[in-house]
This record gives C-alpha cells, structure tokens and sequence, in this order.
C-alpha cells in the first residue's frame, strides 16, 4: 500500500507519542507491587474504560472479524455486542467481591476462596495461555497484518511492536499501560469510524446498501445458520465471554486499580458502551468491502482492501497508527 511522507510522519509521531506517554506518566511509579500492578488505584472510570476496549482489540478482528463481517454480514457484530452480558456480571457482581478482597490478582482470589492448589493450576493455565496462544498470537498476525497492509517485513514488524509495547510496560507497570491505552484505543475507534464514514461516502445506497439483504442485514441468525446461529452467539455471551471480562486477569487488573468501586463499576459499563461503535471499527469495514467488491477470492483480504480503497493517501497512516496501536495495547496488557 503505497504511503506519503504524511502517512509516515503520522505513524512515526503516534510511536513517539505512545512511548513518551507510557514512560512519562510511569515515572517513579513502580516502587511497589501496588504501584506496578494496580497504578496505586489511582484509575478512574473513563481510562479504565478506554483501557478494556483497548486491550481486547487486536489484529485478529482487523483481519479475522472483518473478514467474516464480509461473508457473513450484520451478524458478526453481536460478537462486539454481545459483551455487555458479561460486563454487566463484572460490574455488578464480580467487582464488588474482587475489590472488598483488595486483591491484586485472580489467583490470589482463588487461593483465599478455595486453596493453594487452586490458585498454581489457574496461574499456570493463564500465563500458559498468554505465552503461547495469546501473545504468540498478536504478535504474530501483528507483524503480518503489517507486512500486508504497508509491505514491511512481518518478523522487522513483530520485534518493533514488541519492543516498542514490552519498554514503556516493564517501565511504569499498569500506570504506563492504562494512559497509553487511552491514546490508542482513541486512535483505534477514531480510525475505525473513520473508514466507516469514508464507506458510507463511497457506497451510491449508503447505509442501506451497507446492510445489505437477506440474511446479510440481519442481526440475529436462524439457529440453523452454519456458522452464526443465534445459539451459538447466546452460549458464547454465557460462558466464553464471562471467563473472559469476569476472571481473566489481564481485562480485570485495570478494575482492580480503580480508584474506588464506583470508578471500577462505571469504567466497565463506559466499556460496554463503546462497544457500539467499535463494530463500526471492526465489523462494517467487511461489509462495506462486500458491496464494492463482492468477489475478493480470500475474505480476510477485505480489510486491507478497503482501506487501499477509500483512504486517501495522507490519512492512512492514521489506520496505520490505529492498527499498531490495536496491537500494543494487547501486547501491554498481556505483559502487565
């Protein structure tokens, strides 16, 4: 994809920005283990917010969920939207446990509810997860979502997005991760939005032409659709994701640093709120895809198609910026 010297001077000015905030703010504020892991509970609602959004958003929905919003439509936004059951749990029923326990960690939970042995299977199970399949996995399609959007080497792309996440995260703990979250969820849901507005631009129907017919307009999908039936989705809003928002520790440790319950309650309802335009972000660029070309021979191919198709050179390094800062995001919060 070719770029302007614009594009690349906003890029390499996010870079800046990200790193100078994380080791800013991080300054002096890892003394302790309440300092590095919980940012002395200092956070408050709208970072811890932005924060949760930031972390769970990579490059497996820039590539994989718009890829399926292309073959599948409108449904693939319950996968975004179908997370407020579970953060409506954590809000209201796990958070206050957590934070009356004053605990730093699930496991640590788990050792004071149950026992010891608990507590080393789950820690075990988590950073095994993290290690191997999580982190392993961001970095990874990280780098080659990179490679094909912008042609720079995949493996050049996974050492700098993990040096650039693993420094200012070692340096200043979830201090420096939460506030650098901010900027790049921001960047994030604003480059989103913006390839939504551009496509609704570009599209002679506009959003209805977006939606689309049939069963590509439809939120909710017949129990016998092969890959998006209504079942599925309620299962995986009762059990997937409450594991994931309610005991997974790297979603979890920024309500745990709140500044008080109702900062940690109101952070994650504010998640659950921006969660709506992040199917702009994530979902709608597929299927804005399908209606200008409906005949890409791989539908993973659909983000990097659009954004070759509608962005204008001199913004692009902006969906640049907002794809590196997917990444470092999640690539901070597994490390933290």
């Amino acid at each position: 994809m070719e770029l302007s010297g614009l594009d690349i001077g906003v890029y390499f000015f996010f870079i800046l920005a990200v790193t100078g905030i994380g080791f800013w703010v991080g300054r002096g504020k890892a003394d302790t283990v309440d300092e590095y892991f919980l940012a002395g509970n200092r956070i408050p609602w709208f970072a811890i917010g932005v924060s949760i959004i930031a972390a769970s958003i990579s490059t497996e929905q820039f590539l994989g969920e718009v890829g399926f919003a292309y073959q599948h439509g409108l449904a693939v936004a319950n996968w975004e939207w179908a997370n407020f059951i579970a953060q409506l749990i954590l809000a209201f029923i796990f958070i206050p446990i957590f934070l009356r326990q004053r605990i730093i960690t699930i496991p640590e939970y788990l050792a004071r509810r149950y026992d010891d042995r608990c507590r080393t299977v789950f820690a075990f199970l988590l950073v095994a997860s993290y290690a191997l399949i999580n982190l392993a996995g961001v970095l990874y399609l990280g780098g080659f979502a990179i490679e094909v959007l912008f042609g720079i080497d995949k493996w050049t792309a996974v050492w700098f997005l993990a040096a650039i996440a693993g420094a200012y995260t070692i340096y200043g703990g979830l201090t420096s991760v939460v506030w650098t979250d901010l900027l790049n969820g921001g960047v994030l849901l604003g480059g989103g939005i913006l390839v939504f507005i551009l496509g609704l631009i570009a599209v002679p129907g506009g959003f209805e032409e977006v939606l689309g017919t049939g069963s590509r307009s439809h939120l909710i999908l017949p129990a016998s659709h092969p890959d998006l039936p209504w079942t599925a989705i309620l299962a995986l809003a009762l059990s997937t994701n409450i594991f994931y928002y309610c005991t997974n520790q790297y979603i979890n440790q920024r309500c745990l640093a709140a500044r008080t319950e109702w900062d940690a309650r109101v952070g994650v309802i504010f998640a659950s709120f921006l969660g709506i335009p992040l199917a702009m972000a994530v979902t709608f660029p597929g299927m804005i895809a399908f209606v200008l070309n409906p005949s890409l021979e791989v539908a993973d191919q659909a983000y990097p198609y659009v954004v070759g198709q509608l962005v204008p050179i001199g913004l692009r390094g902006v969906i640049f910026a907002a794809l590196t800062g997917a990444v470092l995001s999640t690539i901070a919060s597994l490390v933290s």
